[in-house]
């Protein structure tokens, strides 16, 4: 954020920066703020984690992405990691988390909460935490189609999983609360079908990288109003920018 002046991006990245800060602020206060520390993996349904006031989400993937990059040590991380017997097929995010855990630079988490979503290695990222720190665990199972045996069961893991948050945090479940947040989920969604129609334009109207910026977004914010006021302005600076003909890359 404080190189921004210097080399200006988009206000949108500049909403971004802030938010990764607030996120990655609240994980590292949690502790001395008596709240509980929830790791949770990619494509975890964020948008109920949001409804428990007293937990603060700390997402596992992104941690180890971001940390890697900015803290420039790798090998070490995969070192400690193939010690433990992991072998190099596995996901480097997963490896790199596995040798961090070992070495103490994970967060303790209190809880553990991951999907079997995008890859056998998201499936497993969670027992991993839980064995070393011996917390309390749960996986949602989700589907990966939309027929209605497999939407009943989603459905039953989303209401076994909420139970699971209640009895951890000590707080009831908001249906009114969770109306307003999976609404603001769906204008996101919306949102990002208008940012990616707005993409197809020629000269493209953003560069690659800010693909990553709206994936996290997702992936960290669903369902808060911040993830909302984010999309909004992407959506604009690429309606100003589509209706100028103005492309990121000159010529």
């Amino acid at each position: 954020l404080r190189h921004r002046p210097a080399h200006p991006t988009p206000r949108s990245e500049e909403l971004y920066y802030r938010m990764m800060l607030d996120y990655w602020g609240r994980v590292l206060r949690a502790r001395e703020e008596g709240k509980l520390l929830a790791a949770v993996s990619t494509l975890m349904p964020v948008e109920i984690l949001h409804l428990f006031d007293r937990m603060v989400p700390f997402a596992l993937e992104s941690f180890a992405e971001c940390s890697m990059v900015l803290m420039g040590d790798f090998a070490e991380f995969y070192a400690e990691a193939a010690s433990s017997g992991l072998k190099v097929e596995v996901c480097s995010p997963h490896r790199s988390l596995v040798g961090m855990y070992r070495l103490g630079v994970v967060p303790r988490p209190d809880l553990v909460l991951w999907t079997s979503m995008v890859c056998d290695n998201t499936a497993k990222v969670g027992y991993a935490p839980a064995d070393h720190f011996g917390v309390p665990t749960y996986l949602f199972d989700l589907p990966y189609r939309s027929s209605e045996p497999e939407v009943a069961y989603f459905v039953s893991q989303l209401t076994q999983g909420i139970r699971f948050l209640e009895e951890q945090t000590g707080q009831r479940l908001d249906s009114a609360k969770l109306r307003r947040v999976v609404e603001r989920s769906e204008e996101g969604v919306r949102l990002q079908r208008e940012i990616n129609e707005l993409r197809r334009a020629v000269p493209a109207p953003t560069r690659s990288r800010s693909f990553l910026y709206r994936m996290y977004g997702e992936m960290l914010w669903a369902g808060t109003p911040e993830a909302v006021a984010f999309y909004q302005q992407v959506r604009d600076e690429l309606k100003e920018a589509v209706a100028a003909g103005r492309g990121v890359i000159p010529n």
